[in-house]
């Protein structure tokens, strides 16, 4: 009778479970207290699977409760509860951003699966062990894990939509990561269509549509597709807003605006993106995800950093490396890679003693040829366990030296770019000093003619303008060459951009009393802005450098066929075949101009750099004594 009511009570707490946040807590602390008061039985078995159901909203919660819902399945010999709580512990553990006790547990359950061969169960354990794998960038064991899941699927479930969504889900998201979209979004899309089918069932149903459906806008965002990536986003939205359990529905929400943001961020919206990803911590927080608020902390100050905020991104990106030290560690990472050996090892040695176990049955039955073979087999076990471990430690080392090579690399660039900067600054700096040394030593001399102070203030400016420039080419080269980022490249108008890189030179044009003759339209092309208006700017400088006092130079921009075309010509000293094939083999070095200025040699080489980085390539046409026109052509929007 007693035992009727406890069930009856449970089921009354089950069912009240996915009431209000208030009346839930209450729900769980009432489980708790069974949890406690109960008798090791099987009605105590039901209580902590109930207590297990809160793992993905309250994980914290959950956790003393692992250990005991663990032994009391397995001092029950239930191995259906075992499997369920060592999959239930590592998903809590994955919620809470813990991949390495995530691992342990997950590994735990397959075991178990294995020894009962349920292979159902082996599915989930694998796709679950998968997903560790690839949140840490191990493609190699996810493919592993994926490939046993796929040989069981394709054995016992051919028809099991359920399971082929898991696995297209899991082929996804690694196609995602290693930046194959068409594959990504091929896989993406069958797992939708999957679960469309059952959507509109049940909350739970609507929300796995959803989180499969994000997936899909995902990728539309990594391809730059962003109108088809809103409507993704916009359809997830409306399904969550139509379910209306907005407690039950927190996690879904946190990620998908975490998935607005990233959108509206790659698109330059960054009022946006900066509201979506407030509203992507705020359920992190709400869900108490640690992981899922270390990266609402690296994306907002991503977005501040965009615009240029640097005190609000040096908060963010301060709470986010305070959260992601008391997560991950080098030692998590050894640890999980001891765990999956420990895993293997263990499985061997459990096969190896049910061989012990089945010889000492039979060995009374068995002649003395029997036990000959029975050695050599052991002989060639221990040989082979001993080649793999001989192999395992090749491939580390020879993954150590990888590793070695490639900060070699590192370390031998970095040096280029410092040796390069002091020849500059040895070499270029110490003229422009000297220069200005002289002119205040000249000023003191009381008897010094008006013209020649003039003169000599013009000599200082430009050698004042030269080294300015100088430094500007020197500072973005150096950052060319230690940045591995790709510049932003969209459409900008050029007119803009050759107009701001002329007045950033008429100073200098004016010392020489050149003119520019412009020739200019709103012409929009795809680039990067500044850094098409630093070549520009060197380009205009190289031409004023050359070209005689009392001058002209024309600017001028155009659309060309698949191109539009930004021309500098100027009439001055010009160039002949052999300038012009040093020039784009770089092995030009630096020419005094029409009066004497000097230069570091790197102008036109950073802007031959600087254009390969915008998709955008130079023309030269020039002949000695006639002047040279440089031409930058540009793809069209």
């Amino acid at each position: 009778m007693r035992k009727r009511i406890l069930l009856l009570l449970l089921c009354f707490l089950l069912i009240a479970k996915g009431h209000l946040s208030a009346q839930s807590r209450k729900t769980f602390d009432s489980l708790a207290t069974l949890a406690q008061t109960l008798p090791d039985d099987s009605t105590k078995l039901g209580v902590y699977d109930a207590i297990f159901g809160y793992v993905n909203t309250t994980p914290n919660l959950v956790k003393p409760y692992i250990n005991g819902a663990i032994k009391l399945s397995q001092k029950l010999k239930s191995k259906g509860a075992e499997m369920t709580f060592f999959t239930g512990s590592g998903k809590l553990h994955y919620e809470l951003g813990d991949y390495d006790n995530a691992l342990k547990y997950y590994l735990e359950g397959a075991k178990v699966a294995e020894s009962a061969k349920d292979y159902a169960y082996m599915c989930e354990v694998y796709t679950l062990i998968s997903d560790v794998y690839i949140i840490n960038k191990n493609f190699h064991k996810s493919d592993e894990y994926l490939a046993k899941e796929w040989a069981i699927i394709q054995q016992h479930f051919p028809e099991d939509d359920w399971l082929l969504a898991s696995y297209y889900s899991k082929k996804s998201r690694i196609f995602n990561i290693k930046n194959d979209l068409d594959s990504a979004l091929h896989y993406a899309w069958k797992v939708a269509n999957i679960t469309k089918k059952t959507a509109q069932r049940s909350t739970d149903d609507a929300k796995l549509y959803v989180n499969d459906l994000r997936l899909v806008g995902i990728t539309y965002t990594a391809m730059a597709q962003y109108k088809e990536a809103e409507q993704i986003f916009l359809q997830c939205k409306t399904i969550l807003d139509t379910v209306k359990i907005q407690s039950g529905n927190a996690k879904t929400l946190c990620r998908l605006y975490g998935n607005i943001g990233d959108l509206m961020q790659q698109k330059g919206n960054y009022k946006e993106a900066l509201a979506a990803f407030d509203q992507s911590l705020y359920y992190a927080r709400k869900i108490e995800h640690p992981e899922a608020e270390m990266n609402a902390y690296l994306n907002l100050s991503k977005v501040y950093n965009k615009q240029q905020n640097y005190k609000e991104e040096a908060l963010f990106l301060k709470k986010y490396y305070e959260l992601k030290d008391s997560l991950y560690t080098t030692d998590k990472q050894v640890k999980m890679t001891e765990l999956e050996a420990d895993y293997q090892l263990e499985k061997k040695n459990a096969t190896l003693a049910l061989q012990q176990a089945e010889t000492a049955r039979q060995k009374n039955l068995r002649n003395i040829s029997v036990g000959i073979a029975c050695t050599v087999v052991l002989v060639l076990g221990a040989l082979t366990i001993l080649y793999r471990r001989i192999r395992s430690k090749n491939k580390l080392l020879a993954a150590q030296n990888e590793q070695i090579l490639e900060q070699k690399e590192a370390l031998e660039k970095l040096n280029t770019v410092k040796d390069k900067m002091f020849s500059v600054i040895s070499h270029d700096l110490r003229n422009p000093i000297q220069t200005l040394k002289t002119f205040f030593a000249l000023t003191k001399q009381k008897q010094l003619s008006p013209e020649k102070q003039v003169r000599y203030q013009n000599q200082v400016e430009e050698s004042v303008i030269q080294t300015g420039t100088m430094m500007d080419n020197l500072l973005v080269w150096a950052q060319m060459q230690l940045s591995n980022q790709s510049p932003q490249i969209f459409p900008i108008d050029t007119a803009d951009a050759i107009k701001n890189a002329i007045a950033e030179v008429a100073a200098q044009a004016q010392l020489k009393e050149i003119l520019f003759e412009e020739d200019i339209t709103e012409i929009n092309a795809l680039a990067n802005k500044a850094i098409l208006e630093i070549a520009l700017r060197n380009l205009l400088t190289n031409a004023i450098k050359f070209s005689k006092a009392n001058s002209l130079i024309k600017v001028s921009n155009s659309s060309e066929d698949e191109n539009i075309i930004i021309r500098i010509q100027d009439f001055g000293v010009g160039m002949d075949a052999m300038q012009i094939a040093q020039l784009n083999d770089k092995t030009m070095e630096s020419l005094a101009g029409t009066q004497g200025e000097k230069g570091s040699g790197m102008g036109l080489m950073l802007v031959v750099q600087l254009l390969q980085q915008i998709n955008a390539s130079m023309d030269i046409q020039s002949s000695p004594g006639k002047g040279s026109i440089f031409a930058i052509l540009l793809p069209k929007v």
